[in-house]
């Protein structure tokens, strides 16, 4: 149930920007699509390669905001020690009950496991992403 809240959560940020990448490149290109005569199928695909690295800002997008995500998981999963607890949950737990310092030092953990991810993303997307002549 907690990943389908995520899931609820998520989804529509990132056909939201998805969406909005397409149209803008969609309109972007019209008039040269047009010109060139290009199939369907080949308008398709170019739309595809060109809003690449922008779908992948969406999906990081959507990555970060589930990350953060704390009151559906506890509403969903109710913050049951060892079966429904996520770090979010635990921080606002422990923030609720006084220990700042437990609560800190899981924030801390939890931006570093974001600035990993984060910073792999980054190389993945300087490595294999678009490339420019």
């Amino acid at each position: 149930a907690m990943i389908v809240a995520q899931i609820i959560l998520i989804f529509p940020i990132v056909c939201g920007l998805s969406y909005q990448a397409f149209y803008a490149k969609r309109l972007y290109l019209n008039d040269l699509f047009f010109s060139l005569q290009i199939s369907r199928s080949k308008r398709i695909q170019t739309l595809i390669r060109e809003t690449r690295p922008a779908i992948f800002a969406a999906i990081v997008t959507g990555l970060g905001r589930g990350l953060a995500e704390v009151g559906a998981v506890m509403i969903v999963g109710g913050n049951i020690l060892h079966h429904t607890r996520t770090m979010t949950t635990a921080i606002a737990l422990e923030t609720a009950k006084g220990e700042l310092i437990t609560a800190v030092s899981l924030g801390l953990i939890l931006l570093t496991i974001a600035l990993l991810l984060n910073s792999g993303l980054a190389v993945i997307n300087q490595r294999f992403g678009p490339r420019y002549a």
